[in-house]
């Protein structure tokens, strides 16, 4: 029979009060109890044991599949961005056609849209004005973008004009 380790407790209590406080023997009832009590505890120690392994490669199991997922999350994000690349130059290609670039189908519609965002070499030793520190400094492209926006030259910073896509659900009814 499996016991709760309080009942386990509880027993091995029970016994310490009946070892005779004279002679520190125990009767062979509590002598019975001790050795049941022994063997439900190693038997109870050991299903921990068995557990605990299970557990940790569950665990194992668990981060192994945590580690997949979001290697497959990095996946799909860049085939994401690759499609709306793609998406991006197939309308600025039908803009420089004259084409019409806001396209409507059954549940989707896209449209070119032109975005100027900042773009900062890897290399590029910015001043300190146009920095910001996180935990890590990194340039500060709101600043950089109004002052090349001013006319400020910024070596190792400049607009840039980048195509790309709004997506919307509903199209064509």
């Amino acid at each position: 029979m499996n016991k709760t380790g309080p009942e386990l407790w509880a027993e091995h209590a029970e016994l310490y009060l009946m070892i005779d406080e004279e002679t520190g023997e125990l009767n062979e009832q509590a002598i019975d109890m001790f050795e049941r009590w022994g063997m439900d505890a190693d038997q109870k120690l050991e299903a921990y044991w068995h557990r605990i392994i299970m557990l940790e490669s569950k665990r194992t199991l668990a981060v192994a599949k945590r580690d997949a997922a979001a290697h497959s999350v990095r996946l799909i994000d860049s085939e994401i961005a690759s499609m709306k690349r793609y998406a991006a130059n197939l309308l600025v290609m039908k803009d420089e056609l004259g084409e019409n670039t806001n396209i409507k189908g059954i549940g989707w519609g896209c449209s070119l849209r032109r975005t100027v965002s900042v773009e900062v070499d890897k290399d590029a030793v910015l001043g300190e004005q146009y920095m910001r520190v996180k935990h890590v400094a990194s340039p500060d492209k709101t600043k950089i973008k109004e002052d090349l926006n001013r006319g400020v030259e910024i070596e190792g910073a400049r607009l840039v004009d980048k195509p790309s896509v709004s997506w919307k659900r509903g199209g064509k009814s």
